[in-house]
C-alpha cells in the first residue's frame, strides 16, 4: 500500500482542533464542538494502522521503532505543557488544586490520566474548568489503544489472518458497547478506551482497504461533501445535554471516515488543503495541548467557572501563540532523527521526566503548600471541613443496624425520633438539636449516601449503589421494630432524586430510578416514579403508627463554595456571594408542589420547604463572613445549627409558612 502526505487530513485536524478550541473557551456557535477529539480519534486510527501496514509490506516494522516514533511525536510536548502548568500552579491555584492537578500529572506521565479522571469527575462538570490537565484523557485512549493494538496487527500480518474481515467484524461489538456504555455508565464510557475503541478502529478498517476506493466523479465528491456536512453539522448541533459517546458519536466520526477515503481531488479536499488550514492542522497537537491548560489557568485566577469573552479570546489567542512556539521549537526539532538521533533523545527527555514527575509528587506530598494561602483564603477554604462531628458515627447504621446506630440529645432519654435519608440528612442533622419540640428529645441520624429514603424506587441507570436497597430495608425493619420512635424526618437531596441530574454533574449523565409502575425509562418517568415513591413512603411510615415531616430541599448553587470564595481571596478578585433565587426557585418548584400535594392530603405528614432559608432577593453563599456550604451542595454544620435551625422552628410553629 501507498502512504503519502496528504494536505487534506491536515485540513482536517484543523476542522477537528478549532471547534475544541473554541467550544471550551465558551465561544458562541460551536455547541458540539466537543467532537473535534472524536475526528482525531478516527485520524489517528487510520494514519497509525497506514503506518505500520506499510512497514510490514516491507518487512521493517517493530515495536521498538513504532513506539520512539510515538514518543518523538507526543511527549516532548506533553512534557514542557505539564512542566509549565506545573511551575505556574503556586501562583493562582488554591492548595487543593495544586494537590490534585500534581497527581493528574502523574496520571498523565503513565498515560492513564483517562481513568484518573473518570475517578474524579464528568467531563462536563462545571468544575472541570478548574482541572488544568483534563484534556490529556484523550492521549491516554490512544496510548492504551497503541499498546495492543500494533500487537493484532503483527499477529494478523504473520499468521495470514483475513486483518479485514477481523477489522470488520471486530468493529461491530465495539461500538455495541460504546453505546450501551454511553447509557448506563455515561462517565466510564467518556473516558475509558472500550467505549472508544470503535472510532479509532473505524480510521483502521479504512486504511487496510476494507471499504473499495471511489473513481474521481460526482460519487467521490457526494460522499466527501456528506463528510464535510456530517462533521459540521456534529460542531453546530450536538451539545452537551446529549448522551455522549453514544450513538450521536457516528456523525463526527463517520463523517471524518468519509472525508478520509473520498476528499483527494474534490473541492472538499481542495478547501481542506488551503494554506491556512494546513497550518492550523500542522500545530494541531500542540494547540491540543496548550489551550486548556491556558483556559483553566485564566479560570482558575478569574476565581470564576466561566471567562468572559475578553477574557476567553486573549486565552485562545495566547494558545495560538503558545503552540506556534512549541511546534516550531519542541515538536518538529524532536521529530527530525538526524538532528537528535535516539540516544540524543533520551538524554533529553529523562531529566524532564524526572523533573515532571519530582515536580508532581511534591506537589501532592506537600499537600499543595497550604502555606501560601493569605489569612483570608484559609478561613474561607476551612468551611471544607465544617462537617457534623458525628456524621461518621452516624453511618455505623447503614451496616450494622440500631446496635451500632449514633444517638443525640439529652442523655438518659430513649431515642424518639429518626432522621432518615442520604448525606443531605446528615448535612441537615445538626438543625433538630436545636429544633422545638426535638431539643428536648433524643434522636437518631440513619443514613446512607447517595440513597434517598425512597420506598420501592431503585437507580437503575448511572451509578447503583446496591447497599442502598439494604440500607432501606434495615431501615423500615427498625422502624416497624420501635415503636418507642414516634416521628421521622424525612430529609434528603430531592431535585436531583426528581430530575436525575445533579447540577454539579453537567452533560448527560442521568440517575433514573425505576418502580413496578415503570416500563420506560426518561426524565418524565423519573418525576412520576418519584411522586409515587415519596407518597408510597410516607403511606407506609403513617401505617407504622409514625408521624412524618418531609424537609425539603436546600439550594444547591452547583459548584464548591468554600474553594471559589478562596479563590477569588488568593487571587484578589470580588467574591460572588450570592445566586439567582429565581435560578434555585425554578430547580426546586416540582419537588415543592409534590411534597405539599402529599402532605396535604395525609393526616400526620407535614411538609417544611428550606430551600428559601438563605435567600432574600438572591440566595446567599455566606453569612457573617462564613461559607454556608461545605462543598457544592451539603450546608455546613454552622449553618445547619444556626440559620437553618430557626427557620425549620418557625415553620414547624407555623410563624414563616410560605
Amino acid at each position: 500500500m501507498k502512504l503519502e502526505h496528504r494536505a487534506d487530513i491536515d485540513g482536517l485536524r484543523a476542522l477537528a482542533v478549532l471547534p475544541v478550541v473554541f467550544h471550551h473557551a465558551r465561544l458562541p456557535g460551536m455547541p458540539g464542538g466537543f467532537v473535534g477529539v472524536d475526528v482525531f480519534f478516527v485520524i489517528s486510527g487510520f494514519l497509525i494502522t497506514g503506518i505500520i501496514l506499510k512497514e510490514l509490506q516491507a518487512g521493517r516494522f517493530t515495536l521498538a521503532g513504532f513506539y520512539e516514533r510515538r514518543i518523538r511525536r507526543i511527549v516532548p510536548a506533553l512534557f514542557v505543557m505539564i512542566l509549565a502548568t506545573l511551575l505556574l500552579l503556586p501562583l493562582v491555584s488554591l492548595p487543593p488544586q495544586m494537590q490534585e492537578t500534581s497527581a493528574s500529572a502523574l496520571a498523565a506521565i503513565f498515560s492513564v490520566s483517562n481513568i484518573w479522571f473518570w475517578q474524579q469527575s464528568g467531563y462536563f462538570a462545571p468544575a472541570v474548568q478548574h482541572m488544568p490537565l483534563l484534556h490529556t484523557w484523550s492521549l491516554g485512549v490512544e496510548e492504551q489503544f497503541y499498546l495492543l493494538f500494533p500487537l493484532l496487527l503483527m499477529l494478523c500480518w504473520r499468521r495470514q489472518w483475513p486483518l479485514r474481515r477481523i477489522l470488520l467484524l471486530g468493529l461491530v461489538p465495539l461500538l455495541a458497547l460504546g453505546v450501551g456504555l454511553s447509557y448506563w455508565k455515561t462517565s466510564a464510557a467518556f473516558y475509558l478506551l472500550p467505549a472508544r475503541a470503535w472510532e479509532l478502529g473505524l480510521g483502521a478498517v479504512l486504511a487496510c482497504g476494507a471499504v473499495p476506493a471511489l473513481r474521481p466523479g460526482a460519487t467521490r465528491t457526494a460522499t466527501a461533501s456528506l463528510g464535510l456536512a456530517l462533521v459540521v453539522g456534529a460542531v453546530l448541533f450536538l451539545d452537551e445535554g446529549m448522551v455522549f459517546p453514544g450513538w450521536v458519536a457516528l456523525l463526527p466520526c463517520v463523517g471524518t471516515a468519509l472525508l478520509l477515503h473520498a476528499a483527494p481531488g474534490t473541492w472538499v479536499g481542495r478547501l481542506l488543503s488551503l494554506r491556512p488550514l494546513v497550518f492550523v492542522g500542522l500545530i494541531s497537537y500542540s494547540l491540543y495541548l496548550w489551550h486548556w491548560p491556558v483556559l483553566s489557568l485564566a479560570s482558575i485566577h478569574a476565581a470564576s467557572l466561566a471567562l468572559d469573552m475578553p477574557r476567553a479570546l486573549a486565552a485562545v489567542a495566547l494558545s495560538f501563540v503558545l503552540a506556534v512556539l512549541s511546534w516550531k521549537y519542541v515538536e518538529l526539532p524532536f521529530r527530525n532523527r538526524t538532528a537528535l538521533p535516539g540516544r540524543r533523545v533520551a538524554q533529553v527527555l529523562a531529566p524532564t521526566l524526572a523533573a515532571v514527575a519530582g515536580l508532581s509528587v511534591f506537589g501532592v506530598l506537600s499537600g499543595g503548600l497550604p502555606q501560601r494561602l493569605n489569612p483570608e483564603a484559609s478561613q474561607l477554604l476551612s468551611a471544607a471541613g465544617d462537617i457534623d462531628p458525628i456524621r461518621g458515627r452516624c453511618s455505623r447504621f447503614a451496616g450494622a443496624g440500631r446496635g451500632a446506630e449514633c444517638r443525640f440529645g439529652p442523655e438518659g432519654r430513649p431515642v424518639s425520633y429518626a432522621i432518615v435519608g442520604d448525606s443531605h440528612a446528615a448535612a441537615l442533622r445538626g438543625a433538630f438539636q436545636h429544633v422545638a419540640p426535638f431539643d428536648t428529645q433524643a434522636g437518631t441520624l440513619w443514613w446512607y449516601r447517595a440513597c434517598p429514603f425512597l420506598v420501592g424506587a431503585r437507580r437503575v441507570t448511572g451509578t447503583d449503589f446496591s447497599p442502598c436497597a439494604a440500607f432501606k430495608q434495615r431501615a423500615l425493619a427498625a422502624l416497624q421494630a420501635s415503636p418507642e420512635i414516634t416521628d421521622v424526618i424525612l430529609a434528603g437531596r430531592w431535585g436531583p432524586s426528581l430530575t436525575g441530574h445533579g447540577l454539579e454533574i453537567g452533560g448527560a449523565h442521568r440517575n433514573y430510578f425505576a418502580d413496578d409502575q415503570t416500563t420506560a425509562l426518561s426524565a418524565e418517568e423519573n418525576e412520576r416514579v418519584f411522586e409515587r415513591a415519596v407518597a408510597r413512603t410516607v403511606d407506609t411510615l403513617t401505617a407504622l403508627g409514625k408521624r412524618v415531616v418531609i424537609l425539603g430541599g436546600v439550594q444547591e448553587p452547583g459548584f464548591d463554595v468554600p474553594r471559589l470564595l478562596a479563590l477569588a481571596s488568593f487571587n484578589g478578585r470580588p467574591e460572588a456571594t450570592v445566586v439567582s433565587r429565581d435560578k434555585v426557585m425554578q430547580s426546586q418548584r416540582r419537588a415543592d408542589e409534590i411534597f405539599k400535594r402529599i402532605a396535604a392530603t395525609r393526616p400526620g405528614v407535614r411538609y417544611v420547604p428550606v430551600w428559601d432559608v438563605f435567600c432574600d432577593k438572591d440566595c446567599a453563599l455566606m453569612a457573617d463572613g462564613v461559607p454556608l456550604y461545605y462543598d457544592d451542595d451539603h450546608i455546613t454544620f454552622r449553618a445547619a445549627s444556626t440559620l437553618m435551625a430557626s427557620a425549620i422552628e418557625a415553620r414547624l410553629r407555623g410563624e414563616d409558612a410560605r
